[in-house]
């Protein structure tokens, strides 16, 4: 692959994904690694470009404010019985009579310890000590912070359908290294239009001016009683040829965003390779992460993973071709984009593309494990 462990250094390390692409899986696997900490859904929980510029100066008690902030739509879901696989604490009971979690609870922190409230406080008296300081360079400190608090060295950002906000990421981490995980667009498509959050994203996003669609976050500033004009969204699917064309739109966006990145800086992966091949998949990410391979690593992580068959093929030949069609222009980003990253060494010589362009023969490189998304 041509990047050692020398050339990384100690630049930190950014997975993006459009949603539903298996980064929550990769992010479980790079975490078991004993020097990567991935700090999952954390740029998602505090971060908003609407709200604080990466230049903004601010101080550790206003930074500590960030951090208590709730995501209302989450709270929304979780009061209809709808606790998604993400979202890994919430606060006990109805949001009529709880403390709204603070977003930065709901993923980012149990996934690092086991009493995440005792570390959310904590956190918040670390970061209300601190001097003001641009946000970007505040949310570095706290990054590292948290990345030492297990006994890590080397922090990687995961947050989910990071492709729709590259450019603010991009200020935020000037200096990042980037895991671009890209998975076969019609089976992401399958997984989005079923995932309650895209459903009821989907519907907030048509509800908005077409220049308010894409940005930083999903979610602008809803109230609860506008999340509930929204709350039959969760009954009813998408049209799946629409839910292709913004998966198509979302991937141009996003790999558009990380042209100028240098290539050095940038490693495209397909989870279908990583479905097919973990243990040589995971030493290409090693080494371009900077850290050590070992095959104890690489033998934990393929347990983890569980294939599926095709969501796509169930569909009728008519309802296919649509969706690969409305699919194509992702698909055409992704080979672009791939002449231009880092890529893992090929699984076998004539198939270091095929997964790309869906074009390889034998068994069906669409197969999913299970929970990724």
């Amino acid at each position: 692959m041509g990047t050692g462990a020398t050339e990384a250094g100690c630049d930190p390390a950014v997975i993006v994904g459009t949603g539903c692409c298996g980064s929550t899986l990769l992010a479980h696997l790079l975490h078991m690694h004993p020097e990567l900490c991935v700090l999952s859904e954390f740029v998602l929980s505090v971060a908003d470009a609407n709200v604080v510029a990466p230049a903004d100066v601010l101080s550790g008690s206003e930074i500590a404010a960030i951090l208590g902030r709730a995501r209302p739509e989450i709270e929304f879901l979780a009061d209809r019985g709808l606790r998604l696989r993400q979202i890994l604490y919430l606060r006990p009971g109805r949001s009529d009579c709880r403390q709204p979690t603070p977003s930065i609870l709901l993923t980012t922190l149990p996934w690092l310890h086991d009493d995440p409230e005792r570390a959310y406080a904590e956190l918040i008296r670390f970061t209300s000590l601190l001097p003001p300081a641009p946000f970007a360079e505040q949310l570095r400190v706290i990054c590292q912070h948290m990345t030492s608090s297990v006994g890590k060295q080397r922090f990687v950002e995961r947050s989910g359908s990071s492709l729709g906000f590259v450019p603010y990421l991009r200020r935020l981490f000037p200096d990042a290294r980037y895991v671009i995980l890209c998975r076969d667009g019609p089976e992401t498509v399958m997984s989005m239009r079923d995932h309650p959050l895209f459903r009821l994203g989907w519907s907030v996003t048509q509800s908005l001016p077409k220049d308010r669609r894409s940005g930083t976050s999903l979610w602008p500033a809803l109230t609860r009683a506008e999340l509930l004009r929204h709350s039959q969204a969760l009954e009813t699917a998408p049209p799946l040829e629409d839910v292709a064309r913004m998966w198509s739109a979302l991937t141009l966006r996003g790999l558009g965003a990380l042209a100028s990145v240098p290539r050095t800086s940038k490693l495209l992966v397909m989870f279908e390779e990583l479905v097919r091949d973990p243990g040589s998949l995971l030493a290409s990410m090693a080494e371009f992460l900077g850290v050590a391979s070992d095959a104890h690593w690489a033998a934990r992580a393929k347990e983890l993973l569980s294939p599926q068959p095709s969501r796509v093929e169930e569909l009728a030949d008519d309802d296919q071709a649509l969706l690969r069609s409305a699919c194509e222009p992702g698909h055409r980003a992704i080979n672009l984009a791939a002449q231009h990253c880092l890529r893992p060494p090929p699984l076998r010589p004539q198939r270091q593309l095929a997964v790309l362009t869906g074009t390889a023969s034998g068994p069906s490189p669409h197969r999913s494990p299970r929970g990724a998304i």
